[in-house]
């Protein structure tokens, strides 16, 4: 399945439900960062008739359908601003409106580097995993860096997180101990 775009908004902010699970867990994709030197997201952003992806705009977390009931619901959210430390204010403020609606986990990408982990409103919150596989990134100032992290649920309740910090060399991705 597809996580995050599809051929109109509506089909981008559908979930990818997991199967063969104990209990049930669905995944949402969401991206929201402001436009880069060479690209504007928005041009990519999916529409009523237009393929593309799922990008937060004007009540865009009403468009996610989170169960709230015991369903775990995962938000995969690309977003923030790019080799920031931290997660700017719209991206905390996007963040605490869809942990309103009920996402119970959000995982955040895009600005290149590890950022914080913190519970928002008793949900776990990772601003960002930074970099997994991506050559290039040398002598970038944590581009070369990643968190590769471990969870356990059991229902919506998490009782298990492990973080191996990760190395980037070149193509290669290594657990940094």
């Amino acid at each position: 399945g597809v996580l995050g775009a599809g051929f109109n908004e509506e089909e981008a902010a559908q979930a990818f439900v997991f199967s063969g699970l104990p209990y049930p867990v669905q995944a949402f994709g969401l991206s929201s960062f402001p436009s880069e030197r060479y690209w504007n997201p928005r041009t990519i952003a999916a529409g009523t008739d237009k393929a593309g992806i799922f990008y937060a705009g004007e009540n865009s977390s009403e468009k996610l359908e989170f169960k709230n009931d015991d369903t775990l619901d995962i938000v995969l959210f690309h977003g923030g601003v790019e080799w920031s430390k931290e997660p700017n204010v719209a991206t905390r403020i996007l963040c605490n409106d869809l942990i309103e609606k009920g996402a119970d986990l959000i995982i955040g990408s895009h600005p290149h580097i590890v950022q914080s982990f913190e519970w928002v409103q008793t949900v776990p919150v990772f601003w960002s995993l930074g970099n997994f596989v991506f050559a290039g990134m040398d002598n970038t100032g944590g581009g070369d860096k990643g968190l590769f992290i471990m969870l356990g649920f059991l229902g919506k309740r998490l009782f298990y997180l492990e973080q191996y910090p990760l190395i980037l060399y070149g193509p290669r991705t290594d657990i940094a101990f």
